[in-house]
């Protein structure tokens, strides 16, 4: 029986998260502890804000040491825009900040240029560059809601399955798959009926 949870540490939009996979059929929990997290089959880990508050806030409350101790035990986790970031090793946001470390790999801000707005707030295209279990029965070329000014950084990645996206003219990170770990830079929850079926894809496995 899937087990789906939302972690809610205050900083992610949980609740048009849980009403996109409440609308697919599924029961979905909003967790706030270590319990809760360690007894999920799927866990999504949303954000929105700044790096190093993010990971004072789990830190504070042990949910960072729970959220890696799910992931090893090879359970599916999806990080959703800050989430994704979180996973990574360290953002350069207000100094140097470690992450989770789920996942290798850099947090950079944009460079402003030419007449790129930062942050990103747009439709923009995802292009997955091997087979993708999120993108499942989409395109290899999809668009989906950004609102962030930070991005990962490709070129400071492990070998894994990525989707890229360009902006301010950087291709960045804006989807990864390794092993159960899954991110995605854009809103799925706001993207639509593809990032419906992206949700439902994860949900799936």
């Amino acid at each position: 029986m899937k087990e789906i949870s939302i972690v809610n540490y205050g900083l992610g939009n949980v609740y048009s998260i849980q009403n996109a996979i409440l609308s697919f059929g599924y029961k979905v929990k909003i967790v706030n502890n270590a319990e809760e997290i360690l007894n999920s089959s799927h866990l999504i880990l949303p954000g929105v804000g700044a790096f190093n508050h993010a990971m004072s806030v789990l830190s504070d409350s042990n949910l960072d040491q729970a959220i890696k101790e799910y992931s090893k035990e090879g359970r599916y986790i999806l990080g959703i825009c800050l989430g994704m970031q979180l996973l990574f090793d360290q953002s350069s946001e207000n100094n140097i900040t470690s992450g989770l470390k789920l996942l290798s790999g850099n947090v950079e801000k944009f460079s402003k240029k030419n007449s790129y707005k930062i942050p990103q707030i747009q439709w923009n295209k995802v292009t997955i560059q091997n087979e993708s279990k999120l993108m499942s029965n989409l395109n290899r070329e999809e668009f989906f809601y950004f609102l962030h000014s930070f991005y990962v950084n490709k070129d400071t990645i492990d070998a894994c399955n990525i989707g890229t996206t360009n902006y301010a003219e950087q291709e960045y990170v804006s989807l990864i798959e390794k092993d159960n770990i899954f991110g995605t830079q854009f809103h799925p929850e706001k993207s639509g009926q593809t990032g419906l079926n992206l949700l439902q894809n994860f949900i799936r496995m």
